[in-house]
């Protein structure tokens, strides 16, 4: 039972983002991702499944981060944890405001390269953007 959770169990470092829209001359709205905090966690993967698609390999996973109870974390962020995205599909608050558990889900396109702000992943090889890549 996760009320029971001891806190020494939450040892893994995830980064909560949230988006943030600029609307362009050309009316465009472009999304990036800023940087709302390090959280320990505990993390439980739950699925992942690799799919062909459009003649691509894509890699679906599903996990579930618990975290100390945070009111400031919604929805509409995402979570970057190992060098992949996991979308925040939902949570659920567990005890008095105690922990509360964020149900997941990533999408990556397998041997792609793609770009994240001045993260830069190949091959889920995260890369900084002052790094040189060989």
């Amino acid at each position: 039972m996760i009320e029971q959770l001891k806190i020494g169990e939450l040892d893994r470092r995830i980064l909560f983002q949230n988006p943030v829209e600029t609307k362009q001359t050309n009316g465009e709205v472009l999304v990036s991702w800023t940087s709302h905090g390090y959280r320990w966690a505990k993390v439980d993967p739950v699925i992942a499944n690799e799919l062909n698609e459009n003649e691509r390999l894509t890699v679906y996973g599903k996990a579930t981060f618990t975290v100390r109870y945070d009111s400031s974390l919604n929805e509409k962020m995402r979570i970057y944890y190992d060098g992949k995205i996991y979308n925040i599909q939902g949570y659920l608050e567990v005890g008095r405001r105690q922990f509360m558990t964020i149900e997941c889900e990533t999408r990556q396109i397998a041997n792609a390269i793609t770009a994240d702000a001045t993260d830069l992943t190949v091959d889920s090889t995260l890369l900084k953007a002052d790094q040189e890549w060989q």
